[in-house]
């Protein structure tokens, strides 16, 4: 019975939070998406502007605590801020979703991967929405793992001073258990680089502290004769890099098992197409990621090896 309660805390976690996976292969060389950042951008700074009111609102002497509380009410999951619905619902934005059933998981046994189980038989399907941002294709789970676990990121590490190594190997447990392979039967090394920025995101907000790359893009947030004031516009290109791209910064799997699955269904894809498929998509200037990571953040957040397993590790 214990064993059974375990599961389904984790089951529960999991569903609560980022449950979903992109197929970033099946149909690749066939999207045609438009450019989403301007909408997503415009949406996120209006976001922002109610964010400051309320929070203006509710203190009258710049209290961060009600800021980011504020804040977070818009930048969080679907299922408790309202940014990343808008990016869902929205019929704007330019997006695709692969069903799950043609997807390369579609061979994953329900026990296997309880969550993506789960949530498809709840919403019909279980996998993200590939949307274009600056010419990078990412998953729509992105905005989630950057609102969400980027925060934490974010808290652990510029308010509670843990050292980067802790919150790099926060991450890493995270997405080999209740937030990743455990549960989905994917390690995604794509969600460890949205979660990492992420925390530079939640930074950028004040920017009262380094931005850990030397990098900074803020602040978009001053305060000013008492009063929150935004100052500058966000953009979240500066984020968003290949090393969102699950095509070219490649997935992990729990098993052999999983990762053979996958791996046939790649080589099937090129079969039909006669186009290449596998990881990495793209082969070209991933040096320029690994000169921004560095080798400390690189050996957590890339993988540009091509797809493998836990079990080889």
């Amino acid at each position: 019975m214990k064993r059974i309660a375990q599961i389904l805390f984790v089951f529960c976690l999991s569903l609560s939070s980022m449950s979903s996976e992109l197929d970033s292969f099946t149909g690749r060389h066939d999207w045609k998406l438009r450019d989403a950042s301007k909408i997503i951008n415009d949406k996120a700074n209006e976001s922002i502007l109610i964010a400051i009111s309320k929070a203006n609102n509710k203190s009258e002497n710049c209290s961060e605590k009600k800021l980011y509380k504020e804040l977070r009410k818009f930048f969080k999951n679907h299922y408790q801020g309202e940014f990343v619905p808008f990016i869902l619902k929205s019929k704007d934005i330019d997006k695709i979703q692969t069903k799950f059933d043609d997807t390369v998981y579609r061979d994953f046994k329900w026990y296997e991967a309880f969550s993506l189980a789960a949530v498809k038989r709840l919403y019909k399907n279980s996998a993200a929405y590939a949307l274009n941002m600056g010419g990078i294709f990412i998953g729509s789970d992105k905005f989630e793992h950057m609102f969400g676990r980027g925060f934490k990121y974010f808290e652990s590490y510029y308010l509670e001073g843990k050292s980067l190594r802790y919150i790099l190997k926060f991450g890493q447990n995270s997405e080999k258990f209740f937030l990743g392979a455990q549960t989905t039967g994917v390690y995604s090394q794509g969600d460890l680089a949205a979660n990492f920025n992420g925390m530079r995101f939640w930074n950028d907000m004040l920017l009262l502290r380094p931005d850990v790359l030397d990098q900074p893009a803020g602040p978009y947030i001053e305060c000013q004769e008492d009063k929150w004031v935004q100052v500058k516009k966000l953009d979240f290109n500066h984020y968003i890099d290949l090393s969102f791209d699950e095509a070219t910064n490649c997935s992990k799997f729990r098993n052999k098992k999983l990762l053979s699955k996958v791996l046939n269904r790649i080589d099937e894809l090129e079969r039909e197409t006669g186009k290449p498929h596998h990881c990495p998509f793209v082969s070209e200037n991933l040096s320029v990621l690994e000169e921004k990571y560095g080798p400390t953040i690189g050996a957590s957040i890339l993988n540009f090896q091509g797809h493998g397993s836990l079990e080889e590790e």
